[in-house]
């Protein structure tokens, strides 16, 4: 921990009331931006011939429409990975509109499978003649109308901009043959979530006031807010911004609310919650686009089962809100 110091406490300085202040502007974040980027132009062109113009054959549309679906997943991926390092707006725009995208791509090539196996499919045999007549069925009773769709979240002040839940979800289907890499994908996601958490990542001792929260007059630490602690802006957006997805954190509110949120977390470092002792994935259940997972955490209250839902974005997997990742369900 003692070699980050100096970086920790400039990164507490700097983006103090803004968390997400600053923008990519070398090392290993803006090569990750300058490696994704042709990939997501490529993409775009793709999705703007075949899929909005519709140009050529289905078959050759279906070449060119998963050629985009595999640029959108690996530009969506270098770009989480950099503002996982770094905030930036302009990377943000981006991997908003490469999800949505991608989701696009996904849902049209998913169709076309279903659609091209319901004609190689047998007919059925035609059904027997019945020797007498059957009685009349019985009136079949209106299916209930399906549940509204969420409303656009709304933040609270002073709290997190979003929580992991366990949220109700539609039928979908299974890609087998990716269930695998899902599974560690999502495997690496929940306990690198859970590691952010452990007490000695999320919160140290402030260095200016040597954890006392006063300076050497006995006037208040101001930069610590009098606690003492300071909070590791990385672990912080790890774990209160960068687990959800590019959709939840383009909502309007939702980057003010994370500042709002800091603000009262550096002057209250328990408003982060409990610190994680420890964390195991029990189970995960993929349905092709989204999938649930059971975590057992421990923490200083004792040890837990969690539900979580989560949503991929080609491979890329984040906790899913029900108020901004409904379209990029696979349906």
């Amino acid at each position: 921990m003692r070699p980050c110091w100096g970086h920790l406490l400039l990164g507490g300085v700097l983006c103090a009331g803004d968390p997400l202040g600053g923008s990519i502007t070398g090392g290993k974040a803006k090569e990750l931006v300058d490696r994704a980027m042709p990939l997501l132009q490529q993409a775009e062109e793709i999705f703007k011939r075949s899929y909005v113009l519709e140009e050529g054959t289905e078959d050759e549309r279906a070449t060119a429409i998963k050629k985009a679906e595999g640029l959108y997943d690996q530009g969506v991926a270098l770009l989480q990975e950099a503002l996982e390092i770094q905030e930036d707006a302009v990377a943000g725009a981006q991997i908003v509109n490469a999800a949505r995208k991608l989701a696009k791509v996904r849902a049209w090539l998913f169709h076309r499978e279903m659609a091209k196996k319901a004609k190689e499919r047998p007919p059925l045999p035609p059904p027997a003649t019945p020797e007498a007549a059957a009685p009349a069925p019985p009136p079949v009773a209106k299916p209930p109308e399906p549940p509204r769709p969420p409303g656009p979240p709304s933040f609270a002040g002073g709290d997190p901009p979003a929580a992991p839940v366990d949220a109700p979800m539609p039928d979908a289907p299974v890609d087998e043959t990716r269930v695998r890499k899902d599974v560690a994908a999502i495997t690496a996601r929940i306990q690198d979530y859970y590691q952010s958490r452990r007490p000695e990542k999320l919160v140290f001792r402030h260095r200016v006031c040597q954890g006392k929260g006063k300076l050497g007059g006995g006037a208040p630490c101001e930069e610590c807010g009098g606690t003492g602690k300071a909070i590791n802006l990385h672990h912080f957006r790890k774990v209160f911004w960068t687990v959800y997805s590019p959709l939840l954190r383009d909502a309007e509110g939702a980057s003010g609310a994370l500042a709002a949120f800091y603000e009262r977390a550096r002057k209250d470092p328990m408003a982060l919650g409990p610190a994680v002792k420890a964390c195991k994935v029990v189970d995960i259940d993929c349905h092709g686009s989204w999938a649930k997972a059971r975590v057992q955490v421990s923490t200083d209250a004792g040890p837990e089962e969690r539900a979580i839902t989560l949503v991929g974005v080609g491979s890329t997997w984040f906790f899913f809100h029900p108020g901004t990742d409904q379209e990029l369900l696979l349906r």
